[in-house]
C-alpha cells in the first residue's frame, strides 16, 4: 500500500506530512490508520525505526561539527591574539574596533584601553599626517598598501612599525580598515647602519686617493670614483661603459699601433693579464706595474701606475674592482737615484784619477822646473852660431810641451791655477780662426756665427783657447773624408739639470760655446765614458785622452759646465757653457805688472828639491840678490835667525812642515817679511796660503827664469 496522497491543494495536509517525518511518524490521519492492515501497520514501524536511527545519526553528527567549530573557534582566538604582528580593525572615524593581544603588548597598553580609541593617538606627532593621509586614500580608493610610521608605547619610547592594510565591510556595510602591524625597529635600524656603512664607503671610495673602478667581465667599466676620473681628466659619463684598454692603455701596444684595446691584441700586457686571470680564478693581484700614456694639453704624459685586482663577493653578474696608483714620481725618484749614484761612482773615480794625476803633475813640474830652467840659461849665454843651440831649443821646445801635458792634467783635475780675465768669447774664438782653419785642413768647411758679443765672461784666455783647440782637435779627426764643422756662441739662461751629466745647474745666465761637426759619432756607451781621462777610441799613439776630460776640468773651474750630444752615423755636438760675468767696471784686472827683475835683498830659500833649489838660487843670483838656502822648514828658522831675511821663497808641499805653516812661523817671528810660495799645484793649498799670509804671491811651477825674476821683483815690491 502507497503513501497516502496529500492534495496539493491542502496545506493543513502538508504540514501535516512535514510535522509527522520532524517527529518521526508517518504523516496519516487517524481514519487512514485505522484502516491499515497488520502488514502496513508493520512496515511503517519499521521505516519509523529506520528514520529513528538516521536521525540519532544526524544529531551525533552535528554534535561533533559544533564540538569542531568550537575547537576551531578556540584556536582562531588563540591564533588571533597570540599571532606575532599585530592586528587592529580602524572604523571609517578612526576608532579601533578590534585588536588582538600582539597590538596590545606591542603598544604596551590593555587591550580594553585600545579598544574604541582613536588610533592616532599610538602615533608619533611627526608622523601623524602620514597616517592621516594614508588614512584617507585608502578609504576613497581601498586599494591595498603599506607604510611606515613610529608608534607610541605608554612609558612615551616609541617604535617604527609598518603597516599593511586593506578593506572590508561589517555588518552594516560600513568599510572597516584591517591593519597588521609589524615591528621593524632592528630591521629599520640595521637599515640605517647599512646606509650609513654604504656613506662611509662611498666617501672612503670616491676620496681615496687611490684610483678606483669596478670593471665587468667584458673590461667594461661600471664605476670610477673621483680620483680615477681627475686622473684621467674625464668625467662620470666619459669612463663609464668604456673599455678599460681604452682608458688605460698601454705605452707600446705589441700588436695594435693604433691603441691598446684589452682582450684583443695586447695578449702580453701584464694589467690585462691580471684582470683576465682575476676574472677566471678569483685570485687577486697585487702591485702590478703598467706603463700608459695619457694626453694633457695636447702632450702626451707617460705614467707609471701600480695596479691590484680583486674579484667582488655577492655580486649576481663577476665585477672586478681594479685599483691603481700613479708612481710615476716615484719611479723618477728611484732613476734620479741611480743617475746620483753613478753620478756619485764616477765622481769619485774621476777625484781619484784626479788626485793621481795632480800627484804626477807636481812631481813632474819638479823636473820640468830644473829641465826647462837650465835650457832657458844655457840658452841665454849661447850665440844662435853655437852648434849646441839648435839641440838645446829642441830640449827646451820639448820641455814646454811637456808642461803643456802637465797643464792638462792639472785642468783636468782642477789643480791648476787659473788667471781670470773679463773677455769675449767672439773675440777669442775669432782670434784663432786662421789657426783652426789650418788645423782643419780644406776637406772640412769651417762655418762660425757669433751671438753673445755682449756678454763678456770671466775666464783665463789661454785655457779658453784650450778648450776650443781640443773641441776643434776632436771634430775634425771625427771626419777623416771631410765634413762640416760650426762654431757659435750665444746667450743661453739655464736651470735645471744638465742633459749629458745630468748634474744640477746653477741657475743664471751663461754663454755657450758650440762645436758642431758632422762626423761618425758616437754610440751611448762610447758617450757617457768620454770625459773620462785616458779614455780614447783612438789607435794607440794617436791621442791621450786628455782632451775631453781637460775641456771638463776647465769648464768646471771657471764656474761652467759641458754638455755632449752625439749619435752614430750623424755626428756630434759639445756645448760649453762660462758664466756671464759681472759688469765690466766691477771686475779688477788680477794681472799685475812687475818692474825691474833684479835687485839686491836677502832671500830665504826653502825647497826640499835639491835640484830644484840649486836652479833658483843661481837664477836669483844672477839677478843680484843675495840667497839663504834650507831643504826644510826647520832649518829655515834656524837660519833666519842668523841674518836679515827680505823674502821667503818657499815651496807650499814640503815634509813635516808645509811651506804655508813656515810662512806663518816666519811671519811672527819677523813681521813685515814677504812671502812668495812656489807650487806644481794645487789651487786649495794657494788658498790656504793666501789666507795664512795674506801679502803673499804665487808662482807656478815650472816657470822660466825670467819669470822666476819678475814674480820675486813684484812680491818684494807689494806693499
Amino acid at each position: 500500500m502507497g503513501d497516502p496522497q496529500v492534495p496539493p491543494d491542502d496545506p493543513a495536509g502538508l504540514r501535516r506530512r512535514a510535522e509527522a517525518k520532524a517527529q518521526g511518524r508517518p504523516d496519516l490521519s487517524p481514519e487512514q490508520l485505522q484502516r491499515l492492515s497488520p502488514e502496513e501497520i508493520q512496515r511503517l514501524v519499521h521505516e519509523l525505526q529506520v528514520h529513528q536511527i538516521e536521525l540519532e545519526m544526524q544529531n551525533e553528527e552535528l554534535r561533533r561539527t559544533q564540538a569542531s567549530l568550537e575547537e576551531s573557534r578556540a584556536s582562531y582566538v588563540d591564533l588571533y591574539d597570540l599571532a606575532p604582528v599585530g592586528y587592529c580593525s580602524v572604523d571609517e572615524s578612526g576608532r579601533i574596533a578590534k585588536a588582538n593581544l600582539t597590538a596590545a603588548v606591542l603598544l604596551g597598553v590593555d587591550r580594553s584601553d585600545l579598544v574604541s580609541n582613536p588610533f592616532v593617538r599610538s602615533v608619533v606627532a611627526e608622523d601623524q599626517d602620514t597616517f592621516h593621509l594614508q588614512h584617507k586614500q585608502f578609504l576613497e580608493t581601498g586599494a591595498a598598501q603599506a607604510f611606515e610610521v613610529r608608534l607610541l608605547r605608554t612609558d612615551s619610547s616609541y617604535f617604527w612599525a609598518r603597516l599593511e592594510a586593506n578593506v572590508t565591510r561589517d555588518a552594516g556595510g560600513m568599510p572597516v580598515y584591517n591593519m597588521v602591524i609589524s615591528d621593524i625597529t632592528e630591521q629599520m635600524q640595521k637599515d640605517a647602519a647599512l646606509a650609513r656603512s654604504r656613506t662611509e664607503l662611498q666617501a672612503i671610495y670616491d676620496n681615496a686617493p687611490v684610483m678606483m673602478c669596478i670593471v665587468e667581465a667584458n673590461l667594461d667599466v661600471l664605476y670610477a670614483n673621483r680620483s680615477f676620473m681627475s686622473f684621467m681628466g674625464a668625467s662620470a659619463g666619459d669612463l663609464v661603459g668604456g673599455r678599460v684598454g681604452g682608458i688605460v692603455g698601454c705605452i707600446e701596444p705589441r700588436n695594435d699601433p693604433g691603441g691598446c684595446l684589452f682582450g684583443i691584441n695586447c695578449e702580453d700586457c701584464r694589467l690585462r693579464q691580471a684582470l683576465v686571470d682575476t676574472f677566471t680564478t678569483g685570485l687577486p693581484h697585487f702591485n702590478v706595474e703598467h706603463q700608459t700614456t695619457l694626453q694633457r694639453a695636447g702632450k702626451r704624459r707617460t705614467v707609471t701606475l701600480l695596479a691590484s685586482t680583486a674579484l667582488l663577493p655577492g655580486t649576481r653578474d663577476p665585477q672586478l674592482l681594479l685599483c691603481l696608483q700613479d708612481i710615476t714620481a716615484r719611479k723618477q725618484a728611484e732613476e734620479q737615484k741611480e743617475r746620483l749614484q753613478a753620478q756619485l761612482a764616477m765622481a769619485q773615480r774621476m777625484e781619484s784619477i784626479g788626485r793621481l794625476a795632480a800627484g804626477i803633475a807636481h812631481n813632474f813640474n819638479n823636473h820640468l822646473t830644473v829641465i826647462n830652467g837650465y835650457a832657458n840659461l844655457l840658452l841665454s849665454q849661447m850665440q844662435p852660431t853655437n852648434p849646441h843651440f839648435h839641440p838645446l831649443t829642441e830640449v827646451l821646445q820639448a820641455g814646454e810641451r811637456s808642461a803643456d801635458l802637465v797643464r792638462q792634467l792639472l785642468a783636468f783635475s782642477r789643480k791648476q791655477v787659473l788667471r781670470p780675465e773679463v773677455i769675449s768669447l767672439d773675440s777669442t774664438v775669432n782670434q784663432l780662426e786662421p789657426m783652426l782653419r789650418l788645423l782643419c785642413g780644406a776637406n772640412v768647411e769651417l762655418h762660425f756665427r757669433f751671438g753673445a758679443a755682449s756678454f763678456p765672461v770671466l775666464a783665463d784666455r789661454s785655457q779658453v783657447e784650450q778648450v776650443v783647440l781640443n773641441l776643434v782637435v776632436n771634430a775634425c779627426d771625427a771626419m777623416p773624408d771631410g765634413g762640416t764643422l760650426s762654431i757659435e756662441t750665444a746667450l743661453r739662461p739655464l736651470e735645471g739639470i744638465c742633459h749629458w751629466c745630468q748634474a744640477e745647474v746653477r741657475p743664471g745666465a751663461y754663454v755657450e760655446l758650440s762645436v758642431r761637426d758632422t762626423g761618425t759619432g758616437m754610440c751611448s756607451e762610447v758617450l757617457e765614458k768620454a770625459f773620462e781621462p785616458f779614455f780614447t777610441t783612438k789607435a794607440v799613439g794617436e791621442g791621450s785622452g786628455l782632451g775631453l776630460s781637460t775641456v771638463q776640468g776647465i769648464a768646471l773651474q771657471s764656474g761652467g759646465h759641458v754638455d755632449a750630444e752625439s749619435e752614430l752615423g750623424k755626428g756630434s755636438v759639445f756645448r760649453v757653457y762660462f758664466p756671464v760675468a759681472e759688469p765690466p767696471a766691477a771686475i779688477a784686472s788680477l794681472r799685475q805688472e812687475s818692474g825691474t827683475a833684479s835687485g839686491t835683498e836677502t832671500i830665504l830659500l826653502v825647497e826640499d828639491h835639491a835640484d830644484v833649489r840649486r836652479l833658483i838660487a843661481s837664477t836669483l843670483e844672477r839677478h843680484g840678490y843675495l840667497v839663504v838656502e834650507a831643504a826644510g822648514a826647520d832649518e829655515a828658522l834656524e837660519r833666519s835667525k842668523l841674518q836679515r831675511v827680505d823674502l821667503l821663497l818657499t815651496d807650499m808641499e814640503m815634509p813635516k812642515v808645509s811651506g804655508v805653516e813656515l810662512a806663518r812661523r816666519l811671519s811672527a817671528a819677523l813681521p813685515g817679511v814677504k812671502t812668495l810660495f812656489i807650487s806644481g799645484y794645487s789651487e786649495d793649498l794657494i788658498d790656504l796660503g793666501r789666507e795664512a799670509v795674506p801679502s803673499s804671491k804665487f808662482l807656478q811651477k815650472p816657470f822660466a827664469p825670467d819669470m822666476l825674476a819678475l814674480k820675486v821683483r813684484e812680491a818684494l815690491d807689494h806693499p
